[in-house]
């Protein structure tokens, strides 16, 4: 079909093998996680998502305090404390930027799999504020406030995303 396929986000189907990545799978470019979840910012994972039996409790309790990355530029680690969402778009934005530079003609297939609004719906402290006043308190006094904010705050991250690359 003569077209390029890039790939930038959430994997989330498989990576027992390197065979199973996104790269082996047919994406000439990957950058993101490989898992369901990541920290927003870290980029860490949370261990438990993974670990749904007592078996796995304790391999995981053999690894308390070990900080786990997934955070990838194809196979290389990537190391940053930038927003995913603002990692993807930038990517994305580049993806594209380079492809109308060098071959504006040819056809692309860009895979773009945002982490937002998955847990642990983290957003910058600006976005959460501007939220966190429009949700009533809960009659008991939970949290369930702060949740709805900061998943909103989450889904407007996103949203901001994807409006400035459709308007590049």
């Amino acid at each position: 079909a003569n077209y390029t396929s890039q790939m930038v986000g959430k994997w989330d189907i498989g990576h027992y093998t390197k065979a199973l990545t996104p790269t082996k799978r047919g994406f000439e470019t990957f950058l993101g996680f490989y898992g369901s979840s990541i920290e927003y910012y870290s980029h860490a994972v949370t261990q438990t998502q993974y670990c749904q039996t007592d078996e796995c409790k304790v391999w995981l309790d053999k690894c308390r305090g070990a900080s786990l990355h997934d955070f990838h530029d194809d196979f290389a680690n990537l190391r940053t404390s930038n927003y995913s969402t603002d990692v993807f778009e930038q990517r994305a934005e580049q993806i594209l930027a380079n492809h109308m530079a060098a071959t504006p003609n040819a056809p692309l297939f860009l895979y773009l799999a945002h982490h937002a609004p998955h847990s642990p719906h983290e957003s910058s402290n600006a976005t959460y504020q501007t939220y966190h006043d429009k949700f009533l308190k809960d009659k008991d006094g939970t949290t369930g406030r702060e949740q709805r904010a900061s998943f909103a705050a989450c889904v407007s991250e996103l949203d901001d995303s994807m409006r400035s690359l459709v308007q590049k």
